[in-house]
């Protein structure tokens, strides 16, 4: 079974174990922000009630089956739809982000860089924004910026592109130093994992 299929299976347990009961959030701390309101059309779904894991695991295999077939411009919306069901789950962020920014663009051997950086950049933009819904959550910080660091930084090409895309990176850090300050805020939150600490000291140089 392949690491992409293992994932997925491990994403829809994990969603379909939601309805059977409820998700513990982590406790934000007293200077985190609420969480964002719901993106235009998330009131809906909210409707779903003990259906919306059914209606996330359908949208998992569409996702899937897009993904296998080739359909890459339908799978941005499916993920969408995916953390639109479960916004405080963060693996399936983390799930919808590294498919979009590694998986995706790993079948198309001499992908143009610009095409390589759109799919990269909506992979970060995937996990900051279940960052902004999850407050509390060190996982997705630290997610954001190890993926920064493995499939940004030292690469000339997508580093240029970085730096220059304000929406990505407001202030025009390096791959590195961005991916060293998501590791601080990761670390800033607990309980976490000791690597945490080790990364947000040692940044892309960590093991």
């Amino acid at each position: 079974m392949s690491r992409r299929r293992r994932a997925l299976l491990f994403a829809l347990f994990a969603v379909a174990a939601l309805a059977a009961r409820a998700a513990v959030s982590p406790r934000l701390a007293p200077d985190d922000p609420a969480p964002p309101p719901l993106r235009p059309g998330e009131e809906a779904l909210t409707l779903l009630g003990p259906f919306k894991a059914l209606a996330a695991n359908l949208a998992f295999v569409e996702l899937d089956e897009a993904y296998d077939r080739g359909d890459y411009a339908a799978v941005l919306p499916l993920a969408d739809t995916i953390t639109a069901l479960h916004p405080q789950h963060e693996r399936v962020w983390a799930f919808a982000a590294w498919t979009l920014a590694v998986q995706i663009p790993g079948f198309e051997e001499g992908l143009p860089q610009d095409e390589l950086w759109a799919w990269r950049k909506a992979g970060l933009l995937k996990l900051r924004e279940g960052a902004a819904r999850n407050p509390a959550s060190w996982y997705l910080r630290f997610e954001e910026g190890f993926l920064a660091c493995r499939y940004v930084a030292g690469r000339p090409a997508l580093e240029r592109r970085f730096r220059d895309d304000r929406e990505v990176n407001p202030e025009g850090l390096t791959a590195a130093d961005y991916a060293t300050r998501r590791f601080r805020e990761a670390a800033a939150r607990g309980p976490h994992p000791p690597y945490v600490d080790e990364y947000a000291a040692r940044g892309c140089e960590a093991p």
